[in-house]
């Protein structure tokens, strides 16, 4: 009876002792991932800012690529509701759940329309974006070329249809027949006229169901010259971001990274020789040289015919359109390694020229669809015919973090605003935009942007 005793106390205590071992193991385990993750963090960002460990349970494979075209606002309207995504998960799932309708109502046939006076064109406009139409609204920073949103959106190119127009504002209507169409406006209010004849399975009963409670908020139109902008009603509080940098050069002891950007641009890294310099890494062939910098930036430059796009596109082609080479570009920049170029943001495209038969694409860091200020042009692709000829690539990280900026509201600021500004040339844009303070932060702030484009005033 009494070893009986002594065995069953001996058995407890022993499960005492494991349960007391795995419990302790575990809490060093969690305390060692932590500071591991501090150590990995603390000499990444900037002295003096605290990285904020994003709560947010949702990850980006669970929604659809933007491709490598993002609007500086989207928003919808539906049942008198004027709603734009706030949250980094509400605007990512917007973005999901609009792609199809950017896609689909760029695949069929388009009108550019003809008004006999600005009065004509003022009436068409309200009589189409009626107080009581349901639509999705986009626009972006810059006008682009209608042509560029199926490849740069889809990855893919369009058969029979070209479309000569450009784009600075979208307006997507949908039936609740499956009645597609659309209303584009650039930023010298041309207009044009979006036609799918096809009947489509898309509805916009998923959209009227978010609410402000889904990290949505509300918006509304003013105009100033007979040009529209939406703005915020309420106050808004957006994360703060700051700039970082990786104390590693790049060219040394990162192989892998390496050999990806070569593989990406058609390099051979196992056949192509390289010589070395203060700050770079540049591999020679017969197409151009392509050097990488100590922080991760790319530069090429062709000599010859330049790097054929048949590197990038699926196919070697006698003639490649103008499609081939938005898809190409957006081949270059979906490879590029995130963690180099972009972290919490993503290169997008900013602006779209040709001239000297050269088809040149710039592209700019957003973060949640907010233009980072001083990172237009932080990369560019130029193309000729048959081939990239120039690429340079900044490599630019952005962490989010645990601060944010509340800004007065847009509506507000822009009534102050209007009293300065002159009615004959009303601003391009009333943009939020991401500007660094004195502190080296980059706060979320509303600048008018004047008719040149990039010159910039903070309304306050």
């Amino acid at each position: 009876m009494k070893n009986n005793r002594r065995k069953k106390s001996s058995t407890v205590a022993e499960l005492v002792a494991i349960t007391i071992l795995s419990a302790t193991l575990v809490v060093m385990f969690v305390q060692y991932c932590l500071l591991k993750n501090t150590a990995s963090v603390s000499t990444a960002i900037q002295q003096g800012h605290s990285f904020l460990q994003n709560n947010e349970t949702s990850t980006e494979s669970e929604f659809s690529s933007s491709g490598v075209v993002s609007p500086e606002f989207v928003g919808f309207v539906s049942d008198s509701k004027y709603l734009t995504p706030i949250s980094s998960d509400a605007r990512r799932r917007l973005i999901s759940e609009v792609r199809p309708f950017v896609l689909e109502v760029f695949s069929d046939i388009s009108t550019v329309l003809e008004f006999s006076s600005e009065t004509a064109k003022n009436e068409y406009i309200n009589n189409v974006i009626s107080s009581d139409a349901s639509y999705i609204y986009l626009r972006f920073p810059h006008d682009l070329p209608a042509s560029c949103f199926v490849p740069a959106v889809g990855g893919y190119p369009l058969e029979n249809i070209f479309h000569s127009f450009s784009v600075k504002d979208l307006y997507i209507f949908c039936s609740e027949t499956g009645e597609l169409s659309g209303v584009a406006i650039d930023s010298n209010r041309n207009i044009t006229s979006l036609s799918v004849r096809d009947r489509s399975r898309l509805s916009m009963e998923d959209l009227s169901t978010h609410n402000a409670s889904d990290g949505y908020e509300k918006f509304e139109f003013v105009s100033f010259g007979n040009k529209r902008y939406p703005v915020l009603t309420s106050s808004v509080a957006i994360r703060n971001i700051a700039a970082y940098t990786d104390t590693e050069d790049f060219t040394v002891n990162n192989d892998e990274k390496i050999s990806s950007v070569l593989d990406t641009f058609g390099f051979n890294p196992n056949s192509t020789s390289f010589y070395r310099t203060e700050n770079a890494l540049t591999y020679v062939e017969q197409t151009g040289e392509l050097s990488l910098e100590s922080d991760g930036s790319i530069n090429y430059s062709s000599s010859g015919g330049g790097i054929g796009l048949e590197e990038f596109l699926s196919e070697a082609k006698s003639v490649y359109s103008f499609e081939d080479k938005i898809i190409a570009a957006k081949s270059v920049i979906d490879r590029l390694d995130n963690d180099i170029f972009g972290g919490y943001a993503d290169l997008y495209l900013y602006s779209v020229s040709y001239s000297n038969d050269l088809l040149t694409l710039d592209f700019a860091y957003m973060s949640d669809g907010i233009l980072i200020d001083d990172t237009q042009g932080c990369a560019r692709l130029v193309f000729d015919d048959f081939s990239l000829t120039y690429a340079n690539i900044v490599a630019k990280r952005y962490a989010k973090l645990d601060s944010s900026y509340t800004d007065i509201p847009q509506k507000l600021l822009f009534a102050f605003a209007a009293n300065s500004l002159d009615d004959a040339n009303p601003p391009a844009g009333f943009p939020l935009l991401y500007t660094k303070d004195e502190n080296s932060v980059y706060v979320v702030k509303s600048a008018v942007l004047t008719d040149d484009s990039d010159k910039k005033e903070d309304v306050r």
